[in-house]
């Protein structure tokens, strides 16, 4: 499974360790987050590159503005705009962005792959909604988000196996949004689907770090006093920045496993 790690602008050049990069919408407006990529070229430090819609930060999805960027980064996948549990509005923003997108020149259309993300609040409702977008051709990924687990323990990993018995998920593929709490969803759904899924991307790494844990505890503590990363001022004190490194490296073993 390839990987792509989240971090605060401080730690960016870790990423560069990293399979993939993942490209956060709504932290474009820090310079410094935006140059990174930017300059990935004349760096020489290039790779597949997702452009996410910043959904699950809170951010209100706008097309235009996600094209925009995917122009001027020349990332390889944008991750269409969906609404957290709202299957509907989520559909609505995908048709609409794929009618959208049609009226583009093809110099454009046709060197962007899209990912949809179902959104529902029921498995049922979310496998349906997956397998409506598998259909079209149009899409190349479907994420499945990280969110989905509060239904139940390996939500995702059912889901996913239901979804890849689908004849519509040929040529497709999967990539998981984020990995909440546990590291190990990764090592349970390389050992059932080895080599079925594509990628996934997470800020565990630096999230169990900032609170000075190991990535192989998760996150467990319902007190844990930092739910997102500030991506301006993320710079942690050498004994965190010391277990960053630790967690970094068991993160991709983890992800890298084959079972």
């Amino acid at each position: 499974m390839l990987i792509a790690s989240i971090l605060p602008v401080d730690y960016l050049e870790e990423c560069k360790q990293d399979d993939i990069y993942m490209v956060l919408l709504p932290y474009l407006e820090d310079k410094k987050y935006a140059s990174f990529y930017i300059n990935r070229f004349a760096g020489l430090y290039d790779k597949f590159t997702i452009l996410d819609n910043g959904a699950a930060e809170g951010h209100k999805p706008d097309l235009k503005e996600l094209l925009d960027w995917a122009q001027l980064l020349q990332i390889n996948e944008l991750i269409l705009p969906d609404c957290i549990g709202n299957r509907l509005e989520t559909e609505r923003l995908v048709k609409d962005a794929l009618n959208y997108i049609e009226g583009l020149p093809s110099s454009i259309k046709n060197c962007l792959r899209l990912m949809a993300v179902p959104q529902a609040l029921t498995f049922h409702e979310w496998l349906t909604q997956a397998k409506m977008f598998a259909e079209l051709s149009e899409i190349d990924t479907i994420g499945i988000p990280k969110h989905i687990n509060s239904l139940g323990k390996s939500t995702r990993l059912q889901l996913a196996a239901c979804l890849l018995h689908d004849k519509n998920m040929l040529g497709k593929n999967i990539h998981l949004l984020g990995c909440r709490d546990n590291p190990y969803e990764l090592t349970e759904i390389n050992q059932f689907l080895p080599g079925l899924i594509r990628s996934c991307d997470s800020s565990l790494p630096y999230m169990c770090a900032h609170e000075a844990k190991s990535i192989i505890f998760g996150r467990s503590d319902p007190n844990s006093t930092i739910t997102t990363i500030n991506f301006s001022e993320g710079k942690m004190d050498q004994e965190r920045e010391n277990i960053l490194q630790a967690n970094l490296v068991t993160w991709r073993g983890l992800a890298h496993a084959k079972m």
